[in-house]
Order: C-alpha cells, then sequence, then structure tokens
C-alpha cells in the first residue's frame, strides 16, 4: 500500500532518511525508535511546507496562475488553486494594475496534495486522515495570504494558499453515497459531504445528492 513512486515531494523525503526502512538499525521495538524519534524532535504526520519565495512577478503571470509551476506545484495542484480563487476568493484575482505583485507571507502547501489524485484507494484514505489529524493543529496563518503591489501598499487582497485551496476545493474526502445497491464509497470535496448520525450506526460521512 504505497503512493506512486515518482511523487516528487515524497522522493524528496527518501533523499533525507538516513538510511532505508529495512536498514538493520530499524529491527526491533518500533516503540522504541518512536520514542527516539521524538526526543531527536522528529514529528508524526503530515507538516504544511512553505513553496520557495515568489519574487515581484507581473501581474497577468499571477492572476492567470502562469507563476505556480515554478514554485513546483502540480497541474492538478494549480488547478485547484485556481477553482477555489474562482469560486471563494474572486475579487482576489482583480488587480489594480499591470505591473508587479508579491506574496506577503508563505504560500503553505501539505506534502502530496498535488498528486493525492494518483494514490490508490487505501492510500487517499490514509492520507486523508493525516490530512485531518493535521487540521486539528492547524493555525490559521498558514490558510491565507496577502497579495500586495511591489510599490503601492494600499493596492492588497486575500489569496487562499495552496493548502487551502486543497483542503475546501480538492477532492480528498473518503465518504459514503447512499445507493439502491447499498453504499458507495469515493472522494469528494467537503462541501459535497454531509453529516447523518443514525441512532444504531453512529456518525457516517455521506455523499449529498440531494436536489
Amino acid at each position: 500500500m504505497r503512493p506512486p513512486p515518482d511523487v516528487p515531494d515524497f522522493i524528496t523525503y527518501r533523499q533525507r532518511m538516513l538510511a532505508p526502512t529495512n536498514h538493520r538499525a530499524f529491527k526491533g521495538q518500533a516503540c522504541l525508535w518512536a520514542e527516539f524519534l521524538r526526543e531527536l524532535g522528529v514529528g508524526s504526520g503530515l507538516r504544511a511546507l512553505s513553496l520557495p519565495v515568489l519574487p515581484p512577478t507581473r501581474a497577468h503571470e499571477v492572476t492567470s496562475f502562469g507563476f505556480a509551476k515554478k514554485l513546483g506545484l502540480s497541474e492538478a495542484a494549480t488547478a485547484e488553486w485556481r477553482l477555489d480563487m474562482s469560486t471563494h476568493l474572486k475579487e482576489g484575482l482583480s488587480v489594480g494594475y499591470a505591473t508587479n505583485y508579491r506574496f506577503d507571507g508563505p504560500l503553505w502547501y501539505l506534502p502530496g496534495q498535488g498528486d493525492h489524485q494518483r494514490f490508490s484507494d487505501d492510500c487517499r484514505e490514509i492520507y486523508a486522515g493525516l490530512v485531518v489529524e493535521w487540521l486539528s493543529l492547524t493555525p490559521k496563518e498558514v490558510l491565507k495570504v496577502d497579495l500586495r503591489h511591489e510599490h503601492y501598499s494600499s493596492d492588497h487582497r486575500e489569496w487562499s494558499t495552496p493548502v487551502r485551496a486543497f483542503l475546501r476545493s480538492g477532492i480528498w474526502l473518503p465518504a459514503e453515497n447512499p445507493s439502491s445497491g447499498g453504499p458507495v464509497r469515493s472522494f469528494y470535496r467537503p462541501a459535497d459531504v454531509w453529516v447523518w448520525i443514525g441512532v444504531e450506526e453512529g456518525p457516517r460521512l455521506r455523499g449529498d445528492r440531494r436536489p
């Protein structure tokens, strides 16, 4: 149960490992290794990372998202970001000048968010669980950023960060869609999912297909 081997974020992580997981040093009690790594400051689960700083960039390249590839975002992640902005922060795409703009803060993203559509269903379920766990500790600062003109401080507008675009507009949340043949499990945008609390079954997530 592994993600595709060519996911850039995970390739970077593997290059940072001191030894492969099958190395004899990792044999023994996993709990002892986990305690050792925690003492070294190694965390568990997902952690948001910041993209490279975007230098002042011409307005048309910003509003068209032409800059995103230069920052290392995949086409899928860029499409989610563009969709999120055009749906929820459309005014952020209207700029006052044709000259240079810059982001006044980090552009945060989650490792794997640009390739999650290519994971197997089992991997996508695990990844979604890690995302939900990360959300419980997420500071609001990682969800938004200001786009500002290079010289005119009064010319600024709010943008979503790539991670917020993924959370809100990405198709990543597993849920069960009721059908005549029984529940069908698939993945949805969070806004397309509602919570149904059954008397016996407890809370369940289902895709909302009501008219």
